[in-house]
């Protein structure tokens, strides 16, 4: 099933993602488990999408598959007019690491760095000077409301602070597509609800893209379009009722 993702405009955005006749299967024993099952989807530009279906469904392994972390069994995976399943593993990790953001359930901040330190690791991979990283990681702290805790360490953090500095972290290199997988699942429903307020803000001021997984209807609704997974499928569902 094709799943296009509209957007709105007189002149036709550029696709940020292309999915081309994806399949992914796992074996489980002497069963073939099949995830996605020959997949046709495209996202324009500067849109949200969400993947909305119960655990296993096939949510984290599409997200793998857009991020280039997993390879396909068959089709094609286009990022902004690149073929990524064209590329080696080498030239996938260093287009990840270029034009993806990424924001985790269990926020994966590194211990041993301060929050500052965390939020300029991307950017430093990238080759952006010291000073440089350094202004444009109090400038991110504040985006968020956090700009007293830069010298903190992750530990010293709520989970919600946490994830906010993981979502500055995402987007410290101001990525064409940020992916998002249950970025509110470790956290209560009222500080999930103040996460998802920062995520959205700042994803607008970015002008990025994103993919976000999720099981929760209330969260999958602030995205504009949302994919159901299910049976190897994706269903285009029209609107969210909570």
């Amino acid at each position: 099933m094709r799943v296009a993702v509209a957007h709105n405009g007189s002149a036709p955005a550029p696709s940020a993602i292309r999915l081309l006749n994806v399949s992914k299967s796992y074996r489980e024993g002497e069963r073939l488990h099949v995830v996605l099952d020959a997949i046709n989807a495209e996202v324009v530009a500067g849109d949200t999408v969400a993947l909305l279906g119960s655990s296993g469904s096939g949510k984290s392994t599409l997200l793998n598959l857009i991020s280039g972390i997993d390879q396909p069994d068959a089709g094609a995976i286009e990022l902004a007019g690149t073929r990524l399943t064209a590329l080696d593993e080498r030239a996938r990790t260093l287009y990840r690491r270029r034009n993806l953001g990424f924001v985790y359930q269990f926020f994966n901040l590194l211990p041993t760095l301060t929050v500052a330190e965390n939020i300029r690791l991307p950017l430093e991979l990238n080759g952006v000077a010291a000073v440089a990283s350094e202004r444009r990681s109090l400038e991110l702290l504040d985006a968020v409301g956090l700009a007293a805790r830069a010298t903190s360490f992750p530990e010293r953090l709520s989970g919600g602070e946490q994830q906010r500095v993981a979502i500055a972290r995402a987007l410290a290199h101001a990525p064409a597509l940020v992916l998002a997988d249950e970025p509110t699942g470790n956290l209560d429903e009222e500080t999930g609800e103040q996460v998802l307020g920062v995520l959205q803000k700042m994803l607008v001021e970015h002008g990025s893209t994103m993919v976000l997984a999720t099981h929760s209807r209330k969260v999958a609704a602030i995205a504009r379009r949302v994919w159901r997974t299910q049976n190897g499928h994706l269903i285009e569902e029209s609107g969210i009722s909570l």
